[in-house]
């Protein structure tokens, strides 16, 4: 994942309320991998239950039931789809992780109080079969959902080891793994079936088990640095500039068209060069046709799909020396001129209008890292926004960097501030390293920051042996953190996974972690969420 809840299936109707922060905003993270052991050889994979024939579309939308806006008339039918907006740079109106191997199982072609005495705000979610309260979910890679087989195979392995909840990545690069009104389909989907809706059937199969689904978006990361997507109407084709442009760029690309081949083909041959920073194109959080498009995307999504939460990944910048292209720069220049004094900016407008594209951000940098986390703190809550007016009972989580001082600086993550301000109503830290102290470090912090039941910690399982996995979940456990998310069922189903357990990974690890008898989940566990005040429920009931 981005360095990359668990609520119950619909049917639990426990009222969230979402809180939105007064914040008038306009504006905004790396992981060491660590290779796994030797290569072991792989025995036969674990059996896998017998699947019921197959439903390549899942339920056909009409009989989803698709969402109504709150408010609406019972019954009445929903609107159809808007076409994709054309976003104006004018008006502003519209609109690491590694992905992991394929699916080892894919068939060839084939989210104090309220008011005195009101009862807390929380949602029931799971009450596993060990009678403790806690989240135990699996990060899904979209490659897993490109055959219909292949997806609903993963709902099913992870129920049997006894997972409650899914995070199913839907939009990857600035595309869609479902039927969305606003992004092209995904490149890699099976063409075998033109109305395969991957989505739809991973919420299917996962009804009828028991699971919860949180649809997980790729964010600001909309682009790859190896391939440029053929949609003429994907992001990066329709609309290059609102791409964020590394600092070392910013010159050459100032002047440049943005429709010019040459700008986009500079962004990705940045990227590839630089693998161990960026993993690929980013769209820029301080402009606000990026901020609606994002929460159209949501909104859309909400709209079609009765999802059990929205979880953000890439919810930032890829460093601190990202965003230097002519609109951000323009659009900083333009906020310190409406906010400054002419003598305060009297030097850095002389440098600018010599030509010096750098002369607000290096005579201002501590207003320019505001600027960018202010940013990426209003995508977090125009899509709040779209959560509360669509879907109220549902939460918000994100995927963030472990250490929140380097995703405050440098990053410009700051997590922190939306836990406090009630802007997600959980984080997921992504808590990869391989030392135990500084994992243990990192699980306090979170701790510190929104207590017990508003973070879930991120495990990567990719990037260590079996064991060590192991032992860093149970310091989740033991540390009374609520949740528990493994980066990613993939990797974990595929042959290196099945290598490094020596058989099943995801049934060995659930039988160390969670202990005999965890295979029949039958729910998720509550989740705090702020109410409208903006005031936190502490401790759930």
């Amino acid at each position: 994942m981005s360095l990359h809840g668990a609520m119950a299936p619909r049917g639990r109707t426990l009222r969230w309320v979402s809180a939105m922060g007064a914040w008038a905003l306009v504006g905004l993270l790396a992981v060491s991998c660590v290779p796994a052991g030797p290569p072991v050889e792989p025995p036969p994979p674990p059996p896998i239950p017998e699947l019921p024939p197959p439903s390549w579309t899942g339920t056909p939308e009409r009989e989803r039931s698709p969402r109504a806006l709150p408010g609406t008339e019972p019954g009445a039918p929903s609107a159809a789809p808007e076409p994709a907006r054309e976003p104006s740079a004018v008006d502003g109106r519209s609109g690491r992780r590694a992905d992991g191997p394929p699916v080892g199982a894919v068939p060839t072609g084939g989210a104090p109080a309220d008011q005195a005495g009101a009862p807390p705000l929380t949602r029931d979610v799971a009450s596993p079969d060990d009678g403790e309260t806690s989240v135990r979910a699996l990060w899904i890679v979209r490659t897993a959902l490109n055959h219909p087989d292949s997806a609903r195979m993963a709902v099913r392995r992870a129920h049997a080891a006894g997972f409650n909840t899914l995070l199913v990545q839907v939009r990857g690069r600035g595309d869609a793994w479902y039927r969305s009104g606003r992004e092209p389909r995904g490149p890699t989907i099976s063409s075998q079936f033109p109305g395969y809706d991957p989505l739809a059937v991973v919420l299917d199969e996962a009804r009828g088990l028991g699971l919860s689904v949180h649809a997980w978006l790729n964010t600001l990361l909309v682009g790859s640095a190896h391939r440029r997507h053929g949609d003429p109407l994907h992001t990066v084709n329709r609309r290059p500039e609102f791409l964020a442009v590394p600092r070392e760029l910013a010159p050459r690309l100032f002047a440049m068209d943005p429709r010019s081949p040459a700008f986009v083909d500079a962004l990705m041959a940045h990227a590839a060069a630089n693998t161990d920073q960026v993993e690929g194109l980013y769209t820029s959080p301080v402009l606000a046709p990026v901020q609606d498009h994002l929460a159209d995307v949501v909104a859309d999504l909400l709209l079609r799909y009765d999802v059990d939460g929205i979880h953000l990944d890439y919810i930032r910048l890829p460093n601190a020396d990202f965003d230097y292209g002519r609109a951000p720069l323009e659009a900083f220049r333009a906020r310190l001129r409406g906010s400054r004094s002419p003598t305060d900016l009297r030097d850095a407008e002389r440098a600018w209008q010599a030509g010096d594209v750098f002369a607000y951000t290096d005579a201002f940098p501590g207003d320019w890292a505001d600027f960018h986390r202010q940013g990426v703190t209003t995508v977090v809550e125009r899509i709040r926004g779209e959560i509360h007016r669509i879907a109220p009972g549902i939460p918000l989580t994100a995927a963030v960097f472990a250490n929140a001082q380097d995703a405050y600086t440098h990053r410009f993550q700051p997590w922190e501030e939306w836990l406090a301000l009630g802007l997600v109503d959980v984080v997921v830290p992504m808590n990869y390293t391989n030392l135990p102290h500084v994992f243990q470090a990192g699980v306090d912090r979170a701790l510190r920051a929104g207590g017990p039941h508003r973070v879930w910690m991120g495990v990567g399982v990719y990037n260590t042996t079996f064991e060590g996995a192991v032992e860093k979940s149970r310091m989740v456990r033991e540390s009374g953190l609520s949740g528990l998310v493994l980066f990613s069922y993939d990797w974990a189903v595929g042959p290196e996974g099945q290598a490094a357990a020596r058989g099943d990974y995801l049934g060995l690890f659930s039988a160390q972690v969670f202990g005999a008898g965890t295979s029949a989940v039958r729910s998720a566990p509550r989740v705090p969420v702020a109410p409208a005040s903006g005031r936190l429920d502490p401790e759930p009931q």
